[in-house]
């Protein structure tokens, strides 16, 4: 489109460069003639990004982006230039006949796509509000705590049990069929068909409060995953919004640090006690570039996920994440099997003010997770063996070798030795040898090409392939059957995607963030691998990883029993005795639920 400079002036002298920007880069004022900040468009612990208010302009001396409040607001908000100049019209307060129609016919989709969005919004929201038959939907979150002003400042809504209504309302506001589809709503197969029926529906938005997408929690007697989301649009990325972001920024901006929650209702618990800096990832995984978001504004994060199996895998892999990323985070580790919503319904909101005080940090919570596990049922014995010592450092390592800071990781070398009675000097060799290319084997770190497929990987590929199965799968394997970490990350993938009611190749391989387990599974989707009969193939392969899991739990209990014999403690011995043959029988018996 031919650029309208008079236009242009006219939104740069309302929207002063330091700003705009300001709303998303955390900015410092520098020598007086311009401010500096953490880019974001690039990962970086040392400011490089810099703006200039007298030129109106930003550049950035690491990735050598440049360019005016246009220019940023194009790259940040993946907007065309046409976009750019409707999203800062808007927002520098212009007669919208200035701007509205200087874009082409493909802006326009775009920006229509966002104004139904927004109308469906309030539609559902309306519905939720007002209609008898969502007294239901209104009983449960009075039931979890929510309020009404919580209802209405996060514009919950609810969607009818009738999966054509919402087609046929649009249709008679005479939304076309070519509209409807870019919003994600509608089942592909059937385009009439809504994806969301007999949900509580939480708007998932941007920064700014535009509605990308919908997050939907099932109502009694519904059907499919407890929680979905949208399907991926041109408008909507999983991967890079965080849940309550729109109502959270200010708040972030100004406290400077931000709080890390599992769900869509423990962010509106955590707004409702006060703690209103708290967003949550769409599913339990938090991704790079969620946390490259977060980087512009804050250097610490506190992560509070449920304390189930799930919770504590997800809470490991942020902790990571934000390691990664350059952000510092902390680890409340909940107790109990509640969830912020549940505290603050039974507790109260001082309670969850508490609970954020008593956070520990990162390491030491990878730290007593690798304990936990390596302890499961042992009431602690196996910290004090050698082999159950040599697992838990094992796990650390990866972590500790990829720390940028040397004080940092002989801190943690430090803290490591004493939780676990190592001597310090005999971590730091093992680190060395671990982190050295030409170290022992029994250290070495794989290459792409050196890595096989183990039993448990190859069975969960076998499901990908044939994702009807995963729900047989999930009833009969858990993710602590796994030992092997490629395939537990492979496992959760696939829970999201049961969960999304989306078991697609794309979609699975979209959530899996080793580049080589994503190559592995996208060769084996282009051979017949796996279309020989994969339902016994499955079934064998699952029986085979459960006896292997309890040959490991034997095997654990066996070493405590012969530590336990040592003792006096008869008690000891008699419980550990009963565990074994109780396993055994398990091992001679061995089913599976199908």
């Amino acid at each position: 489109m031919e650029k309208d400079h008079t236009l242009i002036d006219e939104i740069k002298s309302r929207l002063p460069v330091e700003q705009l920007i300001g709303e998303y880069v955390a900015l410092k004022a520098a020598g007086g003639k311009y401010f500096k900040g953490l880019c974001p468009f690039h990962t970086e612990k040392t400011p490089s990004f810099t703006v200039t208010p007298d030129k109106g302009i930003f550049y950035c001396f690491g990735c050598q982006k440049k360019g005016s409040i246009f220019d940023f607001i194009m790259e940040i908000e993946h907007l065309s230039f046409a976009e750019s100049l409707v999203f800062l019209g808007k927002k520098a307060g212009l007669d919208p006949s200035l701007y509205e129609k200087k874009h082409k016919p493909e802006d326009s989709r775009r920006l229509q796509v966002f104004d139904l969005l927004e109308r469906i919004t309030m539609s559902f929201h309306y519905l939720l509000l007002n209609a008898p038959e969502a007294e239901h939907a209104r009983v449960y979150l009075e039931g979890r705590g929510i309020n009404s002003e919580s209802i209405k400042n996060f514009k919950l809504g609810w969607a009818p049990a009738d999966r054509r209504w919402l087609y046929r309302f649009l249709r008679q506001k005479q939304f076309s069929d070519e509209l409807l589809p870019l919003t994600g709503l509608f089942l592909p197969k059937y385009p009439e068909v809504s994806f969301f029926y007999n949900r509580i529906l939480f708007p998932i938005t941007n920064s700014n409060g535009q509605v990308l997408a919908f997050g939907g929690r099932i109502m009694e007697g519904g059907t499919g995953p407890k929680y979905i989301n949208s399907q991926e649009t041109d408008v909507f990325k999983k991967r890079e919004q965080l849940y309550g972001i729109s109502q959270a920024l200010p708040v972030i901006r100004a406290a400077g640090d931000c709080l890390l929650v599992e769900g869509y209702v423990d962010v509106i618990a955590m707004h409702q006690a006060g703690l209103c800096n708290s967003v949550a990832p769409l599913g339990t995984a938090f991704t790079p570039v969620q946390a490259q978001f977060l980087r512009r504004w804050v250097e610490n994060c506190v992560i509070i996920f449920d304390s189930d199996n799930a919770g504590r895998q997800a809470a490991v892999r942020a902790v990571q994440v934000c390691e990664e990323e350059g952000l510092k985070c902390s680890v409340v580790d909940i107790s109990g099997g509640k969830d912020p919503a549940d505290i603050l319904l039974s507790e109260g909101p001082e309670a969850l003010h508490n609970l954020v005080k008593y956070s520990i940090n990162g390491f030491t919570y990878l730290l007593e997770d690798a304990i936990r596990k390596s302890n499961q049922s042992s009431k602690g014995a196996e910290i004090q063996t050698p082999e159950g010592k040599e697992k838990i450092v094992k796990t650390l390592m990866p972590y500790m070798n990829g720390l940028k800071s040397a004080v940092k990781r002989e801190e943690c070398l430090k803290i490591l030795s004493e939780r676990i009675d190592i001597d310090y000097k005999a971590l730091t060799r093992d680190l060395a040898a671990f982190s050295t290319p030409n170290q022992p084997d029994r250290f070495r770190k794989k290459t792409e090409k050196e890595k096989k497929i183990g039993g448990e990987l190859y069975v969960l590929i076998a499901v990908t392939m044939n994702f009807e199965y995963f729900t047989n799968v999930r009833n009969s394997l858990d993710i602590d059957d796994l030992k092997d970490n490629t395939a537990r990350e492979l496992y959760i993938s696939l829970e999201e995607c049961f969960r999304q009611d989306n078991g697609s190749i794309e979609n699975i391989v979209d959530k899996i963030e080793t580049e080589w387990l994503k190559t592995v599974i996208l060769e084996k989707a282009s051979s017949d691998e796996f279309k020989i009969n994969p339902e016994q193939m499955i079934k064998d392969g699952i029986i085979s990883v459960k006896r292997q899991s309890l040959k490991r739990r034997q095997a654990q209990l066996l070493m405590k029993l012969k530590e336990a014999e040592k003792t006096t403690e008869l008690q000891l011995v008699e419980d550990l005795q009963s565990e074994l043959k109780i396993l055994d029988d398990e091992y001679r018996n061995m089913r599976i639920i199908w």
